[in-house]
C-alpha cells in the first residue's frame, strides 16, 4: 500500500513538475510577446507621426476656398484664379499660372456650394494669397473664405485644443493656431492628458 502511495506521488510529481515547466514556458513566451507588441507599437507611433508630417507637408501647397456658389457647367480653375487675381493687390504677380490643379471637395449636400481646394504650383504664391486673404475687402464682400488644410491627425488635435483657446480669447489674451498646434501669448498650449 505505501509503494502504491510512493508511486502515485511521484508519478503526480512528475504531473506537476511538468505543468510547472509549461507555466514557466508559457511565462517566458507572454514576455517576449509583451515586448515585441511594445516594440511594434512604439514603431507604429512614430510611422503614424511620420506619415502626418508627410501629409502636411503635402497640405502646404493647398489652400481651401469656402463660399464660391456652384454651378453645373462651371469653370472653376477660372472663377479661383479671378478671385485670387483680386485678392493679390500685386499685379505683377502671374497668379493664374502658379494655380496648378483646382476642383470641388465631397458630395452635393442641401444646395450648399461644397468647398474649392486649390493647389498651388509654388508655396512662395500660396503664401502670398494666403497673407492676403486675411485683410481682403473682395473677399468679405463676396462672402468667401480661403483656410489652410489639415491632416485629419491635425484636425483632431485642434478639436482637443479648442477649449484651451476659446477660454484664453475670453480672457483677453492673443490665441490662435497653426497646423495643428495652438499659441496663447506667445507660448505653445497642449492638450490636457
Amino acid at each position: 500500500m505505501i509503494t502504491k502511495n510512493t508511486v502515485s506521488i511521484d508519478s503526480l510529481k512528475k504531473s506537476i513538475d511538468f505543468a510547472f515547466e509549461e507555466v514557466n514556458a508559457l511565462k517566458t513566451d507572454v514576455k517576449n510577446c509583451k515586448s515585441t507588441v511594445n516594440l511594434n507599437n512604439t514603431k507604429i507611433s512614430e510611422l503614424e507621426q511620420k506619415l502626418n508630417e508627410s501629409k502636411r507637408y503635402q497640405h502646404r501647397w493647398n489652400l481651401h476656398l469656402y463660399g464660391i456658389p456652384e454651378h453645373s457647367e462651371e469653370n472653376i480653375k477660372l472663377k479661383v484664379s479671378n478671385i485670387c487675381v483680386a485678392v493679390i493687390t500685386d499685379s505683377s504677380v502671374a497668379i493664374r499660372d502658379d494655380i496648378d490643379i483646382v476642383h470641388r471637395l465631397g458630395k452635393l449636400l442641401d444646395n450648399r456650394p461644397r468647398p474649392v481646394i486649390i493647389r498651388f504650383a509654388k508655396r512662395s504664391t500660396r503664401d502670398l494669397v494666403w497673407r492676403q486673404a486675411k485683410q481682403s475687402d473682395y473677399l468679405r464682400n463676396h462672402k468667401l473664405r480661403f483656410t489652410v488644410g489639415l491632416t485629419q491627425a491635425d484636425k483632431m488635435l485642434r478639436m482637443k485644443l479648442w477649449p484651451l483657446v476659446e477660454a484664453a480669447r475670453k480672457e483677453g489674451k492673443r490665441a490662435f493656431f497653426v497646423g495643428g498646434r495652438a499659441f496663447v501669448d506667445g507660448k505653445v498650449v497642449h492638450p490636457p492628458p
